[in-house]
């Protein structure tokens, strides 16, 4: 199952591709992941999920669906996010994991965070054209006034 896994995650921009469910505690753990198991961040059946994730995963694992609205930034890069939830094949349809794909974002989180710079400097500079087209346009209005005074 992971081998399958990581080779879907290869064809795109994937970054992680993973199942999780409770364990006897309580606590979210991972199932399978789909890394490649020499990958030095590959994770192993029954290790916690990273706190950054379990908000979608407990909402997965209630039975819903769910799409991260935002890029997420976490511990290892900016990512969005979508987990699933995954069913039992008998009668009963009861929700027994989540499985969830992490897309790497970093391209876009660059791309947003220049635009966010860019914005902030191009408003500056619009600011500062401001200034001085209303301070020119003060001191000609104001010797047009001298002007006509005398």
């Amino acid at each position: 199952m992971s081998t399958y896994m990581n080779e879907i995650r290869t064809l795109n921009s994937t970054r992680y591709i993973y199942t999780a469910t409770r364990n006897e505690d309580g606590r979210l753990i991972y199932v399978v992941d789909g890394l490649d198991p020499s990958a030095g961040d590959v994770r192993h059946p029954g290790d916690p999920i990273e706190k950054e994730m379990v908000p979608y995963i407990e909402k997965a694992l209630s039975g819903k669906t769910v799409y991260s609205q935002d890029i997420v930034d976490t511990t290892w890069g900016p990512i969005f996010t979508a987990c699933y939830p995954v069913t039992a094949e008998d009668e009963s349809n009861e929700v027994i994991g989540a499985f969830c794909i992490e897309m790497d974002m970093q391209k876009a989180y660059g791309m947003v965070e220049k635009t966010n710079k860019l914005s902030i400097v191009l408003g500056c500079i619009t600011a500062c054209i401001l200034v001085i087209l209303c301070t020119c346009g003060y001191s000609v209005y104001k010797k047009q006034k001298e002007n006509e005074q005398k």
